[in-house]
């Protein structure tokens, strides 16, 4: 098929509001993909190429601009064709390999495909086809219900994969995809509240946590292998040696965690999140080590805990790692929790996490972002019994932060937010992705 075909059903998303329009036209062309195109197709439309990263930013792009092609000509199978190339390119000259290699399916694209290629490279599109929609989209597509086309992407892992077996498949096929040891599941983020105590009353008796500034993880161990994976699902075992040896030292043989890893000071506190994401994002050696805090288990020694309540699981993960358990309260009473809360701030942490004691694993996915707006957390739609309530206020180009010193700036931004200044001369006019006024080369941390 060719990518012309996924450009239109990409602007016809974008140019509608109503959820239900979305995963129509993305069910539609679901319907008309070749079932080899499908898990490319799907990567596409949610920006987030089957490939991963492939080593192309703004320079990048600007690097292989070249003159578009009239009609278009240029199929699916060429693009993915063409990043997995570019990801294969490493080594000294990568840069400029990876811009001639760009350049041949740019050359080949038109004005609109090109527009479209570069949105989905720098993570850029703006089409409001979120991982929740086009969820929908496979389980209409595919006739499958939604709920085990949600529960098959989040246990592999990969959308475009269960794409294909749910519209290829059998639905014995799709319910039987189970969890892995080794395989990143799908990472769940938590809903908002204004306070703690309106958490509380949508949960009711529930885990109230701290909410610490560190860098998610999620670590599986099969005897000896560990891995430990981003919430983005990339593997990045090699830069923590320090977690791979405390998950080794814990008494199990197979286990799946999911948790925050964080820089401490030297009395215990956390250090600036940009400190801990810098030693996150580093490949060679540090002297800074990260410390592991984990609230969830999903699986250990061959029994998967997905299904339990999460009463269930805090109690394997007490057994097995208690001295590696964010710490937290469970309770029913908004005082304990406001007390919950005001501790860890005043320890130097975010807020907390309010964690219904009922709540299975698989009851809700991930759908958009958490941002940040007057000190409350929010933008991120949900379906599930988590809340999350912090004393953060950000700005452009600011973050403050409350510690036991008082309030204190942090400089830079989470990911989620706006990027610092950079000029955006030299794009296409036809272009909407281009650098904003606050983009800048650095991303630590966005893995």
């Amino acid at each position: 098929m060719l990518l012309d075909e996924i450009v239109r059903t990409s602007e016809a998303v974008a140019a509608t509001r109503s959820r239900l329009a979305k995963v129509n036209e993305l069910a539609g062309l679901l319907r008309r993909l070749d079932p080899e195109d499908i898990p490319t197709a799907v990567g596409l439309l949610a920006a987030k190429p089957r490939q991963g990263r492939v080593g192309i930013g703004w320079s990048g792009m600007r690097a292989a601009r070249v003159e578009s092609a009239p009609e278009p000509h240029l199929t699916i199978a060429d693009l993915d064709a063409a990043l997995d190339r570019l990801l294969a390119a490493g080594g000294i000259g990568s840069t400029v390999d990876r811009a001639a290699t760009l350049r041949t399916p740019m050359a080949e694209a038109t004005e609109r495909e090109q527009a479209f290629i570069a949105g989905v490279l720098l993570g850029e599109l703006r089409t409001g086809a979120l991982e929740g929609v086009l969820t929908d989209a496979i389980a209409r597509a595919a006739g499958r219900p939604v709920e085990a086309v949600r529960r098959a992407a989040m246990l592999s892992g990969d959308l475009g994969g269960t794409a294909l077996l749910a519209i290829t498949g059998t639905a014995a096929q799709l319910n039987a995809v189970g969890l892995v040891v080794g395989r990143p599941v799908q990472p769940m983020l938590a809903a908002t509240a204004a306070s703690t105590s309106e958490a509380l009353e949508a949960t009711g008796e529930a885990s109230v946590e701290y909410k610490l500034d560190g860098a998610r993880i999620q670590v599986h161990r099969a005897g000896d292998d560990v891995r430990i994976f981003t919430r983005t699902l990339a593997d990045v075992t090699h830069r923590l040696p320090e977690v791979v040896e405390v998950v080794r030292g814990l008494p199990v043989r197979d286990v799946i965690l999911d948790g925050e890893t964080l820089a401490l000071d030297e009395d215990g506190g956390p250090r600036p999140f940009q400190e801990t994401m810098s030693r996150f994002g580093a490949d060679a050696a540090r002297t800074t080590l990260l410390h592991p805090w984990f609230f969830d288990v999903l699986h250990i020694n061959g029994r998967d805990l997905l299904d339990e309540p999460l009463s269930t699981r805090i109690g394997v993960l007490e057994r097995i790692a208690p001295g590696h358990r964010i710490p937290g309260k469970i309770t029913g009473d908004a005082a304990v929790a406001e007390r919950v809360s005001r501790d860890a701030l005043a320890a130097g942490h975010e807020g907390v996490v309010v964690n219904s004691l009922l709540n299975e694993r698989v009851d809700a996915v991930q759908e958009g972002c958490v941002l940040c707006k007057d000190g409350v957390f929010s933008g991120c739609r949900r379906a599930g019994p988590w809340s999350r309530s912090d004393c953060w206020s950000r700005a452009v180009g600011m973050a403050w932060r409350r510690t036991r010193s008082g309030r204190v700036s942090v400089r830079g931004r989470r990911s989620c937010c706006r990027r610092t200044a950079r000029s955006t001369g030299g794009w296409p006019a036809s272009w909407s992705v281009r650098p904003s006024p606050g983009w800048s080369r650095s991303r630590s941390g966005t893995t």
